[in-house]
């Protein structure tokens, strides 16, 4: 029936309650297990619907202000004075199950509703649509110690699991297969017009599986996923106010000045965000290693309102996958291994819950960290900046092993652990304005670089593979001068550091199979083509394309390059006799379709 209790003038709660004690003892099954228990266990029930509770001073804020006798929807609640937390429109199902011959006992809740922040000046704080599901409790066998156990209420309860009367005319059905905590909803978070959040969030934890590790190994683990859909936040001054102003605020990734909405805004905006994060933690309670990883995506990211200053990440993207392993350096978790989502696929994807019906799905193999975008910056009066930068952006962290070459050219027979930088940059540009002139640099140019630094402890030691292509520079201006260099390319494998004379055989360390020589590194640019690093030792290489013209007079145009290697080469005397091969370093210079005019016409 209807129950109004008060605890304390501080708990507050009315609604419709439903409390119900099975009969008959039955036998269950747990999940994991196709066969039914061997005791028989009571059942207990505690069913709820259109609860209202407050928790707070200055209640009991939900009221019958129309005096029908009942507290819902349609009454006006006491807002005077109130100050804490309402729950409104809460259903739930609660059942307890206890066997009869030992200490093993099980739980289950699922509830909906939705709760705000009343009465805090300045801050509003609601959440709308939470659903709350837990399956849980604990087994006690004939022998051992007891374990974390929670009821199949499917196989024991048949196809509608277990319904829990929570009015004299509604149910909840109870229908978990695995044990569970998890709970979702949608949140909206404003501290005055200096901060506002709003977006789908969901958090789950579930019960004991078996986690693959990076190296093939394995252990028993505990997962804990948080994940966030339609994330939109805003920090900084005179932003939204209201959650009108701030649907016309974050669609517009900033200051919605055609429609009037939070013009003077100044901060930083994230719009359409979503991400997924695991934690994952051994059971055993000796092993104190500790691994994550993070999916995440926003629409944009980046400053509001300043003057003279824009900076935007449009298409954001990170990757991350990582922890710290007390055993084993860099070893971190496979998440393309494992049924470590609960959804009984032991090879795949692992799906994380954003929300009640988004997803992201995790797939990292080995220790990474990756971020992309496409950048674009701009100083200077809008619509009249001093400068602008925009391109694609890539960057990914990672630990491997790379084969040297020394000053002779020679591989050294050991590889050498490494963490890896690698940066790929597409389509990117840079235009300068100066006295009325435009200079334009790297406008299409890509690049990608990767750079290695020693993990081995006290060695200072650092590599680097760079490559560029189809950038140009153009320096015409309106004085008689046109001159531009086009189809910009840098190819350079070089070292750094102290006494340091070695470069990375890219071939060799990353060759698909034993002694092929064939590997490469693909740097991401975010962009269609990515840059390829195939060096097998010192190398620097420079050319481009070169084109002149000065007061429609002298005409210069040609394709200039240089290029410095090492190489080995035989040496033969005059007798015909072969020495070597001798390590030596080549220098070359080329000049290609070169050609120049004086004149007019």
């Amino acid at each position: 029936g209807n129950v109004s209790l008060s605890l304390s003038e501080f708990v507050h709660v009315s609604g419709s309650f439903a409390f119900e004690k099975a009969g008959t003892p039955i036998n269950v099954r747990l999940v994991g297990n196709t066969a039914a228990e061997a005791d028989k266990y009571s059942v207990l029930t505690i069913g709820a619907s259109d609860v209202n509770a407050f928790l707070g001073s200055g209640g009991p804020y939900f009221q019958d202000s129309n005096n029908d006798g009942v507290i819902d929807s349609n009454d006006t609640p006491a807002v005077d004075g109130a100050a804490g937390i309402a729950f409104s429109n809460i259903d739930f199902a609660l059942a307890f199950m206890r066997s009869e011959l030992t200490a093993s006992s099980f739980y289950a809740l699922q509830a909906s509703g939705s709760g705000e922040l009343v009465g805090i000046s300045g801050v509003h704080l609601n959440a709308a649509d939470l659903l709350i599901e837990v399956n849980g409790g604990t087994a006690h066998p004939a022998t051992g110690p007891p374990v974390v156990a929670a009821i199949d209420f499917i196989q024991t309860f048949g196809i509608d699991g277990l319904m829990v009367p929570t009015s004299p005319i509604s149910k909840i059905k109870l229908k978990f297969e695995q044990q569970i905590i998890r709970a979702s909803g949608s949140i909206t978070l404003q501290v005055g017009t200096n901060v506002f959040v709003s977006g789908d969030v969901a958090f789950s934890k579930g019960g004991q599986v078996t986690a693959t590790l990076s190296d093939g190994t394995q252990k028993e683990v505990s997962v804990i996923t948080v994940g966030g859909d339609d994330i939109n936040i805003f920090f900084g001054f005179n932003g939204p106010s209201n959650q009108s102003e701030a649907d016309a605020f974050f669609a517009l990734g900033g200051p919605a000045n055609d429609s009037g909405v939070a013009t003077d805004a100044v901060g930083v905006a994230l719009t359409g965000a979503q991400f997924g994060l695991a934690l994952v933690t051994p059971t055993d309670l000796a092993d104190s290693s500790r691994y994550y990883s993070l999916k995440a995506s926003a629409n944009s990211f980046g400053l509001v309102g300043l003057q003279g200053l824009t900076a935007n990440v449009a298409g954001l993207e990170i990757l991350v996958n990582g922890g710290s392993d007390s055993t084993v350096n860099s070893r971190v978790v496979d998440f393309s291994q494992g049924d470590l989502d609960g959804d009984a696929a032991t090879v795949g994807l692992t799906r994380i819950m954003t929300s009640d019906t988004g997803f992201v799905e995790l797939s990292a193999t080995e220790y990474l960290l990756k971020a992309s975008g496409i950048l674009e910056i701009s100083v200077g009066p809008a619509g009249s900046p001093f400068v602008t930068l925009s391109g694609a952006v890539a960057i990914k962290v990672s630990n491997t092993s790379v084969y040297l070459r020394d000053e002779n050219n020679v591989l050294l027979p050991d590889p050498v652990d490494v963490s890896a930088l690698e940066i790929g940059v597409s389509n990117a540009s840079a235009t300068v304005y100066v006295a009325g002139q435009t200079v334009v640099f790297g406008g299409g140019l890509t690049l990608g670089l990767a750079y290695y630094t020693s993990l081995v402890a006290g060695d200072t030691d650092s590599w680097l593979g760079l490559k560029t292509f189809g950038g140009n520079l153009d320096l015409s201006t309106s004085v008689g001068l046109d001159a531009g260099v086009s189809e910009v390319t840098v190819s350079w494998n070089t070292s750094f550091g102290a006494g340091n004379t070695t470069t990375v055989d890219f071939k060799k360390s990353f060759e698909t199979g034993p002694d092929l020589n064939n590997g490469e590194v693909l740097v991401d640019t975010n962009g269609p083509v990515a840059a390829r690093l195939d060096f097998e030792g010192e190398f620097l290489s420079l050319a481009a394309e070169l084109t002149v013209s000065i007061g429609g007079f002298l005409h210069i145009n040609g394709v200039f390059a240089y290029i410095s290697s090492n190489a080995q080469v035989m040496i033969v005397d005059d007798q015909g006799v072969a020495t070597g091969p001798i390590n030596v370093s080549v220098v070359t210079g080329r000049v290609e379709n070169a050609t120049a005019f004086a004149g007019s016409g």
